[in-house]
C-alpha cells in the first residue's frame, strides 16, 4: 500500500440510496474517514428508467453527500445494484485463456437470459474442484455495458480517477475477510439483501466455491426460500455444523429479520461491523450511520478497501 495519504472512497448505489465510505492510507495503515448515505430524489427503476436519468440522480445524490460530509478522494470505486448483475455458475475448460472463456460465457448469457439485449461485460472467478463439483467452474458475473459507462462518465464529470466496478456481493465479501479473519478460515456463509433480490456466496479458506443470487417478493418469504436453498444446494454436500461462521448484509437490514432467519434456518447470523477492526477519524463517532447504520455499509467499505 502507498504511504502518501490517498484517499479513496467506495460508492454503494442501491434503487433509494448513494452509500460512501472513505478511507485514507497514511504509513501502510488504513484509516475510515467518512461514511455517509443520502436518500435519492425517486427510487430508480432500472426496467423502466433511463441511463441518462439514472445518471442525473446519481449526480444529485453525490453532489448532497459533498454537502454533508467532506468527502475528497483521490481515487473512487463504485457497486452497482445486485439486480444489475446476472449471476451463473458453470463448467470451465482448463485448456482455454481467460479472454476465450469469456466469449464463451458471453454465448451462454445470450442463451440464459435472452432479455439482456445490452452488450454485455462478463467478468468471472476460478473455483477449482471441491465437494461442491467435480470439475473446475466459473463464478461469472454479467452486467450491460451501459451501466459501466454510466460510472465512467459520472467519475470523468466530477473529475475522479475510477479504480473498480463491481458487484455489492463480493464487495461485502472484502468487509467480512477483512473485520473477520479470525473467523474465515473453514467454511462461512455470506447473505446479501436488497429489496426483492438477495445473493449468498460460500467460501472455503478465503475462496468463494459457490455464489447464487434469487428473487423475492416479501422479507416474510425470505426464510422458506433459504430453507430450500441451502437444503438443495449446501446441505446436501456438507452438514449444516461444518460451517463456522454465517453473515449478513445489505440495505437496512433489522435485528427482527436476522432473528428470524436464525430461528428458522437454525444458523446463528452475525449482523456484522465492517467497521470495527479500522483506525476511526474522531468526528465519526458522532455520525450516525457510523454508530447505527454500520452493518448496511460493507459493500461501500468492501469496494474502498480494494486500495490496490
Amino acid at each position: 500500500m502507498s504511504s502518501s495519504g490517498h484517499r479513496y472512497a467506495g460508492f454503494n448505489l442501491t434503487k433509494t440510496k448513494l452509500q460512501v465510505s472513505e478511507v485514507a492510507v497514511v504509513n501502510n495503515e488504513i484509516n475510515l474517514v467518512n461514511v455517509d448515505e443520502v436518500y435519492l430524489n425517486e427510487e430508480i427503476n432500472f426496467e423502466r428508467d433511463k441511463v441518462s436519468k439514472i445518471g442525473a440522480l446519481l449526480q444529485s445524490a453525490y453532489q448532497e453527500l459533498q454537502l454533508n460530509s467532506s468527502i475528497n478522494p483521490n481515487y473512487i470505486s463504485f457497486c452497482l445494484p445486485l439486480e444489475l448483475f446476472s449471476i451463473i455458475q458453470l463448467p470451465l475448460d482448463n485448456r482455454i485463456s481467460y479472454q476465450e472463456a469469456v466469449e464463451d460465457l458471453k454465448i451462454q448469457y445470450k442463451i440464459l437470459f435472452p432479455f439482456r439485449d445490452e452488450k454485455l461485460n462478463v467478468h468471472y472467478y476460478k473455483v477449482e474442484p471441491n465437494q461442491f463439483n467435480k470439475y473446475t467452474e466459473a463464478i461469472a458475473f454479467g452486467i450491460e455495458e451501459q451501466y459501466l459507462s454510466l460510472i465512467e462518465n459520472f467519475a470523468q464529470n466530477n473529475q475522479l480517477k475510477l479504480l473498480y466496478i463491481d458487484n455489492p456481493l463480493t464487495a461485502s465479501i472484502v468487509s467480512v475477510n477483512s473485520s473477520n479473519s479470525v473467523l474465515c478460515k473453514g467454511y462461512y456463509l455470506i447473505i446479501y439483501l436488497e429489496k426483492n433480490i438477495a445473493a449468498y456466496c460460500l467460501n472455503n479458506g478465503n475462496k468463494a466455491i459457490k455464489i447464487k443470487s434469487f428473487y423475492y417478493n416479501r422479507i416474510g418469504d425470505l426464510p422458506e426460500i433459504l430453507n430450500k436453498e441451502f437444503n438443495s444446494e449446501i446441505f446436501s454436500k456438507i452438514n449444516s455444523d461444518s460451517i463456522d461462521s454465517s453473515f449478513i448484509t445489505g440495505d437496512d437490514i433489522s435485528s427482527n429479520l436476522v432473528s428470524l432467519l436464525r430461528k428458522s434456518l437454525n444458523i446463528d447470523f452475525i449482523m456484522f461491523n465492517p467497521f470495527d477492526k479500522l483506525k476511526v477519524s474522531q468526528e465519526l463517532f458522532e455520525n450516525k450511520s457510523y454508530l447505527k447504520k454500520y452493518n448496511s455499509f460493507a459493500a461501500s467499505l468492501g469496494i474502498a478497501l480494494r486500495v490496490n
